[in-house]
């Protein structure tokens, strides 16, 4: 009974199901690292890609642009206006 236990799931269908669960586990590894990797390249700021369109650091740019304000003083206000 036991050798045919063994036969019918080690070497029949049972390196199939094993198989495929393994490959979900390693893909599910790999997601989990790329986003832990990507939170923390980030800095753990969830909200930094929601502020690209913000108005008042398009404003800033474009002061810097036409060169109303110096650098230090555009890094400095940018950097305010980021935390």
């Amino acid at each position: 009974m036991w050798h045919r236990y063994m036969t019918q799931h080690m070497w029949g269908t049972g390196w199939l199901s094993m198989s495929l669960y393994m490959g979900i586990f390693w893909i599910v590894a790999v997601v989990a690292a790329v986003v832990i990797v990507g939170v923390l390249m980030r800095g753990g700021r969830a909200d930094t890609l929601q502020r690209v369109d913000d108005p008042a650091l398009k404003v800033l740019e474009e002061r810097y642009a036409r060169g109303e304000i110096d650098k230090k003083e555009f890094l400095e206000k940018r950097r305010d206006l980021q935390r």
